[in-house]
């Protein structure tokens, strides 16, 4: 059962709705340019994603960790990136009317709510040190940056699939129809490499605090865990697509694969920092062997210790 039952149900209804936008887009995307309506329901349901996740994500350090620091386990970094994203793809969306982007961003949220939900049931463990500060501003951009990553992906899904539709020739009519459902390829690569700089400077401030935070345990133990290796490729890859300003080879589709490639090895990185963190297993109805709560509400006034 869930370590907390608002937090699931916060996270069910955050990835309801970016099902919910992703679907919305795809029957506009669908129509003819004329009988297309506003967004105004993708833009009510972003907007209600990031309260929730904003709002779930304070309610759990107040109420269910009792603590400042607002990221305890990978349920709160997950629940911040969901708020990150859906707040950033918001504004591109209202502000800068970027056509298509929650087309493509829709996915990638509902992905990452129904991760998100599914921690919130199974990831028990804990973060250790989180009362530090390095630590706690190690987990902030180090989750702060794989939202910007995501997004970076999301754009360079979008790049590659609006340039393949301009080559196009089988049937204009229908190609037509297409793109003016989504913004040019130069806005969106604008776009792509902003959120590339962003997720640039992000990273190297998580790699830079990951290693001041070594200094203290075993540096090597650090350099060599899969999770920092993981992490240096896409700080790597990252690197190279904001090198793409004064290396046009770089620029356009290599950009976008490598923004793809970096979201792939990212989810790898989380995936291991999770197996590696630890889960909670389960036996029957009950959770045993964990590293998280000591004991499990089972409601009715009924508790069972796990430890």
């Amino acid at each position: 059962m869930p370590d907390d039952m608002i937090t699931t149900i916060g996270l069910l209804i955050i990835t309801a709705n970016s099902l919910f936008v992703t679907a919305a887009n795809l029957r506009q995307f669908n129509r003819p340019h004329t009988e297309r309506e506003p967004g105004s329901v993708g833009r009510n349901l972003f907007i209600l994603s990031t309260l929730i996740a904003a709002g779930v994500l304070v309610y759990r350090s107040i109420v269910v960790h009792y603590s400042w620091a607002p990221l305890q386990s990978h349920v709160d970094g997950l629940l911040l990136l969901l708020t990150v994203l859906n707040a950033i793809v918001l504004y591109l969306v209202v502000m800068h009317r970027l056509r298509g982007v929650g087309l493509f961003a829709g996915p990638l949220l509902t992905v990452m709510g129904l991760w998100g939900f599914c921690a919130s049931w199974w990831t028990f463990a804990r973060f250790d040190d989180v009362g530090s500060v390095p630590k706690v501003l190690h987990l902030l951009t180090a989750y702060s940056a794989a939202a910007a990553v995501g997004l970076t992906a999301a754009l360079g899904g979008m790049f590659l699939y609006v340039q393949r539709q301009l080559r196009r020739r089988d049937d204009p009519a229908k190609r037509v129809r297409v793109l003016e459902g989504l913004s040019t390829l130069e806005s969106i690569e604008a776009w792509l490499m902003r959120a590339a700089l962003v997720a640039f400077v992000l990273l190297t401030v998580t790699v830079a605090l990951g290693l001041v935070e070594s200094t203290s345990d075993d540096a090597t133990a650090f350099l060599i865990d899969p999770k920092v290796i993981g992490g240096v490729v896409v700080w790597v890859l990252f690197g190279l697509i904001n090198h793409a300003r004064f290396a046009p080879q770089l620029r356009g589709t290599r950009s976008a694969w490598m923004g793809l490639t970096g979201f792939v090895m990212l989810l790898i990185v989380l995936a291991m920092a999770i197996t590696l963190t630890g889960c909670a297993r389960t036996s029957g109805n009950i959770h045993v062997g964990s590293d998280g709560p000591a004991a499990v509400n089972m409601g009715g006034g009924v508790t069972i210790e796990t430890k």
